[in-house]
């Protein structure tokens, strides 16, 4: 997914206190490379059993670009995290604990970090554990006006046929080229699905609604990942 400083962050908390039907969550994203990606998948799977053994509360999953563009060749790890103790906890574990750094340590022979971005959750839909992600990245001049609008969408996909879409959007709190971007993901529980929101892509309803958010939107990229195993 791709890199989303201070005036990011204080758009994201002013929607947030604006409305309480929006989720605080955080989103870890890195890039990596890797001329293996099922070794580095097994190496997260390794990674989340040590958290889960160790009680650290933190889990990640790898994503892969199906059609991202520019971005195909590389890999993201991506976590979540509740709050910011949790975040905090995930992050300093490889410093705080002999068992989680001896299994980071392995990683160093089969992949190189790219890109290291902290992102907060203005709407919070959630994501498939084993999904496939299509992507989306926005510049917006109204935050606020576009998170109402993005749960407008939410309602038509359910009316539309898309009820199983899971949306979210998310801002950086510390990226590099993407900062300053809005992450709208729209998880959907397999690739046969993804292909009925890209067949939606075309419907009257679908576009009428980005001809209605286009005087506040600037669409930046998009892509589809799909989900490696880690077990």
């Amino acid at each position: 997914m791709r890199t989303l400083f201070a005036a990011a962050l204080l758009a994201a908390f002013a929607a947030l206190t604006g409305t309480s039907a929006y989720a605080a969550k955080f989103m870890t994203v890195i890039t990596v490379e890797t001329d293996d990606v099922a070794a580095y998948a097994n190496f997260v799977g390794k990674l989340n059993r040590t958290w889960k053994a160790e009680k650290v509360n933190a889990s990640g999953s790898v994503y892969v670009p199906a059609q991202a563009g520019e971005q195909v060749g590389v890999a993201y790890y991506v976590s979540f995290a509740d709050n910011s103790a949790d975040w905090m906890a995930q992050g300093t574990s490889a410093a705080n604990n002999k068992a989680v750094a001896d299994v980071i340590a392995t990683a160093d022979v089969i992949r190189t970090r790219l890109d290291n971005s902290l992102y907060t959750a203005l709407i919070d839909g959630g994501v498939y554990d084993d999904g496939v992600v299509y992507a989306t990245f926005v510049k917006t001049t109204d935050t606020a006006a576009y998170l109402e609008a993005m749960g407008n969408l939410d309602k038509l996909m359910s009316a539309n046929g898309l009820d199983d879409a899971k949306l979210s959007v998310y801002s950086a709190i510390a990226a590099g080229d993407g900062a300053g971007q809005l992450q709208v993901l729209m998880s959907l529980p397999s690739q046969a699905r993804v292909a009925a929101l890209l067949d939606a892509m075309s419907s009257d309803w679908l576009q009428n609604f980005l001809g209605g958010i286009a005087p506040i939107r600037t669409l930046q990229s998009n892509g589809i990942y799909m989900t490696v195993p880690t077990q």
